[in-house]
């Protein structure tokens, strides 16, 4: 039987999956090699295992710091992770520098038991502790990545349980630096602005940073969008006041005055009467 190859074949490549990881790992191989033969003469061979040593002890390291990251450093607040991180990329520069240093000693040795650890010249060594700086921080914002995009697939799946039990699924507010759920329920009204929206309940103002319309969509048939710029819980209209040309001024709950467009108006009606 005979295999033809398609892309459609070919699975897409996730952010933090071992695949996207193994292919940025090869890119800074090619890029290492490219660097080293455009800036140092040595042989193929030579510049090979450069690249090799730079790619295995970020590899090694990165592992380590990514660890860290996810298990300690990012879980606590902004005020104790500045000096974590301070103190990782730190750590990584010189991990990175020193196991750099080995492996080149070890491949040009006489075996991995005979070897000799030389430093880098001071401007080398200058040159790969900053490079081992940038390298941390590129780890750090990659875990940081992984960790929303971890939070995020949780909220989606419990939107997708809340919808699939019934009524309107349950919203996630971030609080410091956490997610917690917001009864729709509890919602007065949402006001809406740009990119921007803010979701009213009676204790307190939450502001996020997604389109009104977005929200509207996942909050279910009792939320009515009476302007493009809000959308309010029928069960919290007090009273409707008619203010003429079609519109209308719905008191809140909270004391809150919102007024309708014709369109929202006569949505408003349609659900009511």
């Amino acid at each position: 039987m005979r295999w033809k190859f398609h892309w459609r074949n070919v699975k897409p490549m996730h952010f933090g999956s071992p695949t996207f990881y193994a292919a940025a790992l090869g890119i800074f191989l090619c890029a290492y090699a490219a660097i080293l033969a455009l800036t140092i003469e040595s042989t193929p061979g030579q510049l090979l295992t450069s690249a090799l040593a730079n790619v295995v002890a970020l590899l090694l390291v990165g592992l380590c710091a990514r660890f860290v990251l996810l298990r300690y450093v990012l879980q606590g607040s902004a005020l104790k992770q500045v000096p974590a991180h301070f103190l990782l990329a730190l750590t990584f520069s010189l991990l990175w520098y020193w196991l750099i240093t080995v492996l080149i000693g070890a491949a040009r040795g006489e075996g991995f038991a005979r070897f000799a650890v030389l430093p880098f010249p001071d401007a080398a060594a200058r040159w790969q502790l900053f490079q081992g700086t940038s390298m941390y921080a590129l780890v750090a914002v990659a875990a940081f990545a992984e960790q929303l995009a971890d939070e995020l697939g949780r909220v989606r799946e419990a939107a997708a349980s809340g919808a699939s039990e019934g009524g309107a699924a349950p919203l996630f507010i971030k609080h410091d630096d956490d997610w917690v759920p917001l009864d729709p329920d509890r919602i007065i009204l949402v006001r809406g602005a740009d990119d921007y929206s803010e979701i009213v309940t009676e204790a307190s103002t939450h502001l996020v940073r997604q389109r009104l319309g977005s929200i509207s969509e996942r909050l279910g048939g009792g939320f009515v969008r009476v302007h493009r710029s809000y959308v309010v819980n029928a069960s919290r209209i007090a009273r409707a006041e008619p203010t003429g040309n079609g519109t209308l001024q719905l008191i809140m709950a909270n004391g809150a005055a919102v007024r309708t467009s014709r369109t929202g108006a006569r949505l408003l009606r349609q659900l009511l009467i």
